[in-house]
């Protein structure tokens, strides 16, 4: 569906294309940025995101060696 998109937006020199939200996957804009790499044509996305859609940003490192030691727990577990 991307590339018969990208296809006919070579004839116009740019297009904006409108996609219900059940086809937005990574894939997808994966193959979009694929795409755009490849040729100076341009095509716009605009769609609305699932609402089940998450966001997760990574956590910090740990530092080795952070947290209280044997002796200074309470119980004395390790």
């Amino acid at each position: 569906m991307i590339e018969q998109s990208f296809d006919a937006a070579k004839s116009f020199g740019q297009a904006l294309l409108l996609w219900d939200r059940y086809f937005l996957s990574v894939p997808a804009l994966e193959r979009l940025n694929t795409c755009h790499l490849a040729s100076e044509t341009r095509m716009h996305l605009v769609t609305k995101a699932k609402s089940n859609v998450v966001a997760y940003q990574r956590p910090p490192a740990k530092k080795a060696g952070t947290g209280p030691t044997a002796e200074k727990r309470p119980d004395g577990q390790m």
